[in-house]
């Protein structure tokens, strides 16, 4: 009677580890474009899966283009994690003579989650009811495979924002503030130079951005309502 019981308690071990993982959240994101097949990306999300590749669940894009999951330099078509990890690349393809590319939800359950446009600084929100997401892309990325746009859950939750100056470099040391950096200065007129979000260092001795006789400077950190400023003056 104990070899039985031992048997079937083996067997419903097995049956344990081949049992599909539950999946708790998943997502399909669809990108569009003028005379181009619609590509999809297929999101999923279990206990079961990490952040490393889960075989017979990841798949890799077979084709260039489309949108996918970029990650340690591979494009991933159907991304399978233990949670929307952040920090994680939404990637796209832009195609040749394409400037206007639309995103695309469906298929969503489970937990919501967050893509920011590190172009446009806009932050949309993906759930049960996130309408479609225009954008266009400079033409002289046409052709090209981007990285570098597309964030999910970007860490923005810090609650201060922390920076250091020294007299001439200012240090960015936690910015929860989403948006651009933009450095403004009087010379002949009100002049500005923009830096884009995720900029830890800015030297304001730096003569590719800033004139070497403007020692007062105006730093502002987003836009809108949420926007931080503060006034630095450069020692020389």
């Amino acid at each position: 009677m104990k070899k039985v019981t031992l048997l079937v308690s083996l067997l419903f071990v097995a049956f344990a580890v081949w049992a599909d993982p539950v999946i708790t959240s998943k997502s399909r994101i669809t990108l569009s474009t003028t005379g181009q097949p619609d590509k999809e990306l297929n999101m999923v999300v279990s206990s079961s899966f990490s952040d490393a590749y889960d075989n017979t669940y990841d798949a890799e894009a077979a084709n260039p283009g489309g949108v996918y999951i970029y990650s340690g330099g591979e494009r991933y078509s159907t991304w399978a994690s233990n949670g929307y990890t952040a920090g994680l690349a939404l990637g796209y393809g832009a195609v040749a003579g394409n400037t206007s590319y639309t995103l695309k939800f469906s298929e969503f359950e489970g937990s919501s989650y967050t893509i920011y446009d590190m172009v446009a600084y806009q932050a949309i929100e993906v759930n049960g009811s996130t309408p479609d997401y225009a954008f266009t892309t400079e033409s002289v990325l046409e052709d090209t495979e981007v990285y570098d746009r597309f964030v999910i859950n970007l860490d923005v939750t810090t609650e201060n924002l922390k920076t250091c100056f020294d007299g001439t470099v200012l240090q960015i040391k936690e910015n929860p503030i989403f948006g651009p950096i933009t450095v403004k200065w009087v010379k002949a007129g009100d002049q500005s130079h923009e830096f884009v979000y995720g900029t830890t260092e800015i030297d304001l001795t730096n003569t590719t951005y800033f004139p070497s006789d403007v020692n007062n400077y105006i730093i502002e950190f987003g836009t809108g309502a949420a926007q931080r400023a503060m006034k630095v003056t450069v020692v020389r």
